[in-house]
C-alpha cells in the first residue's frame, strides 16, 4: 500500500470519528511554543500538576521537539465546538472526546503500519477521566496509567 493511500485511510477514519478537518503536514512544521504550558500555571488550570500528561510533568518543550524530529509526518486534526464551551463545566466532556479521538487515532496508524504512531491530544486527562478517582498514579510510576489507550 502506498503512503499517500495509508494518510488518506487514516484522515477518511479522522472524520469517521466526528473530526470537522484533518490534514498531514510535514513534522517539522509543527510549532512548539515554549511558554504555552506556562498558560497552565497562570489561570491556574483545575489540572495543573494532576497528571503526568499536564505540566510540569509533562514533556519539556525541548523533549516535545526532539521527539517531533524522529517523525516525517503529523496528522492535524480538529473539531469545532463554541467558545462558550470551553468556557464552561462542558469542556471536560470535550477534552474526553479529543483524547479518544487521538487515541483511536493512534490505534488506527498503528494498525496501518505507522509503527512510531504517537497520538497526542490538549488538555487534561486527569479531568477527562480520572478526577473522581483520585491522584494520578502515573506520575509516580509512568506505566501504573488507569487508561493508557484514552490518554
Amino acid at each position: 500500500m502506498e503512503p499517500n493511500q495509508t494518510v488518506d485511510e487514516l484522515i477518511a477514519h479522522a472524520m469517521q470519528l466526528g473530526v470537522s478537518a484533518a490534514k498531514a503536514i510535514p513534522a517539522n512544521k509543527v510549532s512548539v511554543d515554549a511558554s504555552f504550558a506556562g498558560f497552565c500555571a497562570q489561570q491556574p488550570c483545575p489540572g495543573y500538576g494532576k497528571s503526568i500528561n499536564c505540566p510540569p510533568h509533562a514533556l519539556h518543550p525541548d523533549q516535545f521537539r526532539r521527539l517531533l524530529a524522529q517523525h516525517h509526518t503529523a496528522l492535524a486534526f480538529k473539531f469545532d465546538v463554541p467558545t462558550q464551551l470551553l468556557q464552561s463545566e462542558a469542556r471536560i466532556e470535550i477534552v474526553r472526546k479529543l483524547h479518544l479521538i487521538a487515541a483511536g487515532l493512534e490505534r488506527q496508524a498503528l494498525s496501518l503500519g505507522f509503527a512510531q504512531a504517537i497520538g497526542l491530544a490538549a488538555g487534561s486527562c486527569w479531568q477527562a477521566f480520572c478526577a473522581k478517582l483520585g491522584d494520578c498514579p502515573a506520575i509516580e510510576a509512568p506505566d501504573k496509567c488507569r487508561f493508557p489507550h484514552k490518554a
